[in-house]
């Protein structure tokens, strides 16, 4: 019975993971677009140096959780592979 729960707490945070993976890829691509206007600004002068920094730094937050929750996300399947006894290769 505990075996049962370990395997259906692990599938239900990999699809957690997979989730927030793809919430904060499509995150990443809409400050990538709002980054790239706040540069098109910047260089037009329509903007100060701080919104541009502040743009850039929201984009480079987003991609290290990204990233993160990409890495989460398969430490997830490997746990899923290895209650299957499916070899664990990385």
């Amino acid at each position: 019975m505990q075996l049962r729960q370990n395997i259906e707490q692990a599938y239900v945070n990999m699809t957690a993971a997979a989730k927030r993976y793809g919430s904060l890829t499509r995150q990443v691509e809409a400050l990538a677009l709002a980054f790239k206007a706040s540069e098109s600004r910047f260089n037009a002068g329509a903007i100060n140096s701080v919104d541009y920094n502040l743009a850039k730094s929201n984009l480079d937050r987003s991609r290290i959780n990204q990233i993160q929750a990409k890495y989460d996300y398969v430490l997830r399947i490997k746990v899923l592979d290895y209650y299957q006894n499916k070899p664990l290769s990385f």
